[in-house]
């Protein structure tokens, strides 16, 4: 596949997930993990891994693409063993355990992408990608999954678009939108 096709499809992921996770989450004050629709939630994280891996591929090599792609793994792993939602923590059994693992994974990958690639580009990208950085540790630290998933995914889906303009017009490659260092 293209460059530019996996960067597209990758820019996709943000916006599909907080369509179908992060909106009725927020509308319903619930995770749809925890309605009668948890399935839709379990396909969202394997397509959105899914797309992720591709966005990765797309970057190229590197450690911010390495984090990106173990960030896609992990929420295709984290949709193959949901939580058990009717159990009491910690009792979840295997599926929670593994639930957890790659949710924790998640997490630290989030954070190397965001520690690693906040220096591509110019410098209105670099201000971004701390401000990201930044409202991403915040939200994280204050229980606020929603918020630091909404940043992380908003951070993601501009770092596609970011990277398909430079494969697009050579010359913004030349203003440093250079990404996959």
């Amino acid at each position: 596949m293209r460059t530019d096709r996996l960067l597209l499809t990758g820019a996709a992921a943000g916006p599909l997930f907080v369509l179908v996770v992060l909106v009725p989450t927020l509308h319903h004050g619930r995770s749809p993990a925890l309605s009668p629709s948890s399935w839709m939630q379990a396909v969202t994280f394997l397509v959105c891994g899914a797309l992720s891996v591709l966005l990765a591929a797309g970057l190229g090599r590197g450690p911010g693409p390495a984090f990106i792609a173990l960030w896609g793994v992990s929420l295709i792993g984290a949709g193959v063993f949901p939580a058990n939602t009717t159990a009491t923590y910690p009792g979840s059994g295997v599926n929670g355990l593994l639930n957890i693992l790659f949710s924790l994974t998640a997490v630290l990958a989030v954070a190397g992408a965001l520690i690693t690639l906040r220096h591509t580009g110019g410098p209105a990208w670099r201000r971004l990608s701390l401000f990201a950085l930044v409202a991403y540790a915040l939200c994280t630290a204050l229980a606020l999954p929603a918020a630091a998933l909404l940043t992380w995914w908003t951070w993601l889906t501009a770092l596609a678009v970011h990277a398909l303009r430079a494969v697009r017009d050579p010359a913004v490659e030349g203003r440093g939108a250079t990404v996959g260092a």
